[in-house]
């Protein structure tokens, strides 16, 4: 089986190494391209909340030990992982935002952020910080049009791939979206199967495949 992976390349490349050992072929192909801003901003007091949604916020956070002390509110599995490996102080972690914005009622958190959000969470924030430019690419290669299976980790990398593929033949395709958020925008193509995780969870997406292969 030809598994496509359009996860930023590095988390594509790590993903990949352990997917190989089950004797797939596997199709990176990225669909943004991540640009770190270099912006900074340092929380006044280490009670202000702050709110991530992305370990790439993390990864390309100019200034983390300006956040060490505050709570903080994630929203992933992946997200709370990296927090703990770099001993943050995690308040709280959701599977998705809506979770996050039911279970809390401030509005003077901190938003560490991409530039692109399907949610920007005026309600709840004071300050919202772009870490990183998320620029979609401009064309996708026909390795991963060909692929047999393809993951699908957030909105905007559904939108793309809908985007360039919308006009090719994809009835030989299972793609595997980690929500229904997330598989709603591939609604419209001619994939073989429309499948979403039982739950928002890298390892619930994994789960999936191991059932199609």
């Amino acid at each position: 089986m030809k598994l496509l992976i359009t996860r930023p390349l590095d988390e594509s490349k790590q993903l990949a190494i352990k997917l190989e050992k089950w004797g797939l072929e596997i199709v990176i192909e990225p669909l943004i391209n991540i640009q770190p801003t270099g912006e900074k901003y340092t929380p006044i007091y280490t009670t202000t909340p702050v709110i991530v949604t992305s370990k790439n916020a993390l990864t390309h956070l100019a200034n983390p030990q300006d956040y060490i002390n505050n709570p903080i509110y994630c929203v992933g599995s992946a997200t709370a992982a990296k927090l703990q490996q770099n001993d943050f102080n995690i308040a709280a972690w959701y599977q998705n935002i809506e979770q996050l914005k039911a279970n809390n009622k401030f509005t003077n958190a901190i938003y560490l952020s991409a530039d692109y959000v399907t949610d920007t969470l005026d309600n709840y924030i004071s300050k919202r910080v772009v870490i990183y430019k998320s620029k979609a690419i401009n064309n996708i290669s026909n390795q991963a049009l060909q692929a047999d299976a393809a993951l699908f980790y957030s909105t905007r990398t559904a939108q793309i791939f809908a985007n360039l593929a919308a006009n090719y033949n994809l009835g030989h395709m299972q793609a595997i979206s980690i929500s229904n958020k997330v598989a709603d925008e591939l609604k419209n193509l001619p994939l073989k199967a429309n499948l979403v995780a039982v739950q928002p969870t890298h390892n619930a997406v994994i789960d999936l495949l191991k059932q199609i292969i």
